[in-house]
């Protein structure tokens, strides 16, 4: 989409509120007068990856309720671990989660195979009889398997199933329309009114509930999308409230389609087809012993009705979404005959071991921890199964380099290697196989016969080079994140092979006679920007951008390491050459007294004169600026005096020199924010983090563009999965992937370097928490160690063990708000190597020991009252 179009779009939703409203409500008026937003704007078919926003229900606010289904024996708090014993500690603070009354499960639930189904995060949605919700504030609740993908709750019912597709997730064509379950009796729709949808723990698997609102009817759902069959499974059941018999019940399922088709019956099924034949889904039901009809025509779709419902009894059916490619000549008979009653519980454990792989946060607050197990499932759903690559599978699919950042970042950091390389994977075979680093690719290429260049600095130094966009930005992620993956790993073979597709993602990249680099012209933060400053049309045409020479200069300095890796000396003196001559730079035209500037006028290279919350952000994140940089701590607090607001986000004025804040922000900022104020031990952290719960969506995600109330800014959505689909997109690996690795910067700071045989930890306790736990955190390719912080008072105690080969000298950071002295309690040869005190908050740096398998470090140090003179 182009940047003006999104602008009209802007301008159309501020001016007439009533259709604002109207787009983000009723799904028939969804896609009202915005039906020609284009999905591209450039030669290469990449699909504009920039927009959309998010905002807090009322009820989220509300403290956190009894309900049943809020905790598990993994989420109760041990006596031992909550310094009870103290009545000086203050109390936990516990992140809100939307109030909701307690609500009774069918039966089938409840037995014992099901019994797990209890377990829900905290992060769930609800809607009472009545209450008007908009798109912008429902969540986005997703499931997949790498072939077939659909999100829920984004429409009323929350049932509706919602931007899905399968057998494979490229887009050709569109997604399949909104399917909602609805309930009948007789010939009348019954209306809801309250409406629960849940995510079962440990799995992207969804409960739903919806009661009419005369409380005589309940419809349940358990939705999941089975490991090993390309298939959604619906279990349904339908339950009678009532002392009496109900007559003539029944439900139906039927997607939404455009005026360009009409519903199809083939072989008693519904079928809708996209893409021109090449993805069609099957819609039919399971049989069954339990008495009720089932028929499929163009008007209901397809129906299960019972002749009548007896008091006080329930029935559960199986309504499945079948999804074949053209040319398969698989049937639905075939799927039904391999299909069995295993594949619920055979995808829960599928699931539940994939989980177990990674790092684990155990922590006093349940929804911290669900947040963190939905943002690993979050990306692991749109993990394409054939190419291995992340893919934003709302809206637009497709790879994309800075998107794959977030989402490598965030799992390196829990130690998903394997599937971290997977995506680099993907990326650089295709770039082989058409000479190209480009700003995204579909993701359904074959590149099982690419071989390497035969001369790999000729081949990539003539690659078509971010074909459609200006030659900056994107690819600066590219050395940086494979410096990310050799600290991980200390494996240099990745990097011998790739070393000269590295090099070229920097010196391919045009450069001003004055070393500045433009936008690349498909940046997320331009829209925002853009709506932040109404005088600024088109920043990648007017102005230099400063996150694009940012992001060269650390990609260079990483360079610079790698080349190291490959015992290359010329090229070490070649990056440090260059990486100084770009920061210098950098330096000259965007430092300006006590900040960096965002952005500089490209005729008169005057720098931007006021801080924007995402760019204002990048010298910290990308580690241009160390954490402990004098001009770290001024850039911070310069941004954080004109932008931070009560709540701890971070909003930019709109206008300059006046009070007036943006309307939207970026769906990353959060993350950034957090990442930059925990690597400086800022006061303001604990605020920071938060934030995350406040602006994520009831389902625990984050969008492209959330609005300054933290709804999601949503300006389109397409019923029918054709057209405008969802503007701006939802539930996003890049977005999720960033915030989720601010998470663990925050709760743990691990910098892990092999090579250098060191680990970094400046773990935080939030809200009072005495405590925090984290198991399985990387040490290397293939070993892992754990963390325990406990505080008493002004004492804190580190604890790190491990059972695998490492032999890494650590280093820990702690801090506490005031101006204290720091003396070591227990831990043989840890000493205070320096303490830092800024922003009224003292951090000791403490060094000396040793983490290996020989036995646990217990590490305890004291802040005392600092002695002057």
């Amino acid at each position: 989409m182009t940047s003006t179009r999104f602008l009209l779009l802007v301008l159309l939703a501020l001016s007439l509120p009533a259709l604002f409203a109207a787009c983000g409500g009723d799904d028939d008026d969804d896609n009202a007068s915005v039906s020609d937003v284009d999905d591209d704007d450039s030669s290469d078919d990449d699909a504009d990856d920039d927009t959309d926003g998010a905002d807090v229900d009322d009820d989220d606010d509300d403290s956190v309720d009894d309900d049943d289904d809020t905790t598990d024996d993994d989420d109760t708090v041990d006596d031992d671990d909550t310094g009870d014993d103290d009545d000086t500690a203050p109390a936990v603070e516990y992140w809100d989660v939307i109030e909701a009354p307690e609500t009774d499960d069918p039966e089938i639930y409840e037995s014992i195979e099901l019994n797990w189904l209890e377990e829900r995060s905290l992060y769930r949605d609800y809607a009472a009889a009545g209450q008007e919700r908009k798109r912008s504030n429902l969540g986005d609740f997703g499931m997949g398997n790498g072939r077939v993908f659909a999100l829920m709750g984004l429409n009323m019912p929350f049932n509706t199933l919602t931007e899905y597709t399968g057998p494979f997730y490229q887009d050709k064509g569109g997604k399949f329309g909104d399917t909602p379950l609805l309930l009948h009796v007789g010939n009348d729709e019954i209306e809801f009114g309250d409406q629960w949808i849940w995510r079962v723990r440990k799995t992207p698997m969804m409960l739903t509930k919806a009661v009419s609102t005369d409380k005589t009817l309940a419809l349940h759902t358990l939705d999941y999308v089975p490991r090993d069959f390309d298939a959604i499974i619906r279990v349904v059941t339908v339950q009678n409230l009532t002392d009496a018999p109900i007559a003539d019940v029944s439900i139906t399922t039927k997607p939404v389609y455009d005026d360009e088709e009409s519903p199809q019956v083939v072989d008693n099924h519904l079928i809708q087809v996209r893409g021109l034949d090449s993805k069609t889904v099957y819609i039919g039901a399971l049989d069954d012993d339990e008495p009720h009809d089932v028929t499929v025509n163009e008007d209901d779709g397809v129906r299960l009705s019972w002749s009548s419902l007896g008091a006080n009894v329930e029935k559960t059916v199986v309504i499945y979404f079948w999804f074949v490619r053209d040319g398969d000549d698989t049937t639905v008979g075939d799927f039904l005959a391999e299909f069995t009653e295993d594949s619920l519980d055979d995808t829960r454990k599928w699931w539940s071991e994939y989980l177990d792989q990674g790092a684990k946060l155990r922590t006093p607050d349940p929804k911290v921890n669900d947040l963190f197990e939905g943002l690993q499932i979050t990306i692991a759903n749109q993990i394409d199964e054939g190419s291995r690559a992340v893919s934003v599978m709302s809206r637009y699919t497709r790879a994309w380099l800075r998107d794959t950042y977030g989402a490598l970042t965030f799992y390196l950091s829990v130690g998903r290697i394997e599937e971290a390389k997977a995506m680099l994977d993907y990326i650089y075979k295709y770039g082989l196989k058409y000479r190209t680093i480009r700003n995204s690719m579909p993701l359904d290429e074959d590149l099982g016969d690419v071989t390497e260049p035969e001369n790999p600095a000729e081949f990539w130094s003539g690659a078509d080079f971010m074909p459609g966009r200006n030659k900056a930005e994107a690819p600066g992620y590219l050395p940086l994140i494979y410096a990310k993956y050799y600290a991980a790993t200390g494996d240099p073979a990745l990097i011998e092979q790739r070393y000269e597709y590295l090099k070229a993602a920097l010196t391919l990249q045009d450069r001003s006679p004055e070393n500045l680099i433009t936008f690349s012209g498909d940046e997320t933060f331009r829209y925002p920007l853009m709506v932040t400053i109404p005088t600024l049309k088109e920043p990648h045409e007017d102005y230099y951008s400063a996150n694009s020479s940012l992001l060269f200069v650390a990609g260079a300095e990483a360079m610079r390491t790698l080349a190291d890796a490959v015992d290359d000396a010329e090229e070490v003196a070649f990056w440090d050459d260059l990486s100084a001559e770009m920061r210098q730079a950098t330096d000259d035209y965007y430092w300006d007294g006590d900040h960096y500037a965002i952005m500089a006028d490209r005729e008169t290279l005057a720098p931007w004169p006021a801080p924007f919350e995402d760019v204002s952000t990048k010298p910290v994140y990308l580690d241009y600026l160390a954490w402990d940089d004098p001009n770290a701590a001024t850039h911070v607090e310069h941004y954080m005096d004109q932008l931070l607001l009560e709540d701890g986000t971070l909003l930019s004025n709109r206008y300059l020199g006046q009070e007036k804040r943006s309307i939207v922000y970026d769906g990353m900022v959060p993350g950034l924010f957090l990442d930059n104020v925990a690597k400086l031990d800022h006061p303001s952290a604990e605020a920071a983090f938060n934030a995350l719960d406040i602006t994520a969506t009831p389902s625990g995600n984050y969008a492209e563009v959330h609005k300054a109330d933290h709804d999601i800014f949503s300006l389109t959505h397409a019923p029918s999965g054709r057209g405008a689909e969802e503007v701006t997109s939802r539930y996003r690996p890049w977005e999720g992937g960033d915030n989720g690795a601010a998470l663990m910067q925050y709760l743990v700071g691990e910098q892990l370097d092999v090579n250098a045989g060191k680990l970094v930890v400046s773990p935080h306790l939030p809200n009072n928490w005495p405590w925090l736990d984290a198991f399985d955190l990387p040490a290397g390719a293939n070993e892992k160690f754990d963390l325990r912080l406990d505080r008493e008072g002004n004492e804190y105690t580190l604890t790190l063990s491990t059972e695998d080969d490492v032999d890494l000298d650590v280093e820990w950071r702690v801090g506490q708000d005031g101006d204290w002295d720091v003396d070591v309690l227990e831990g043989d040869g840890l000493t205070v190597d320096r303490v830092i005190r800024r922003f009224d908050r003292t951090t000791a740096v403490l060094t000396g020991v040793t983490l290996n398998d020989a036995a646990p470090l217990t590490l305890t140090i004291a802040f005392e009252p600092r002695e002057t003179k």
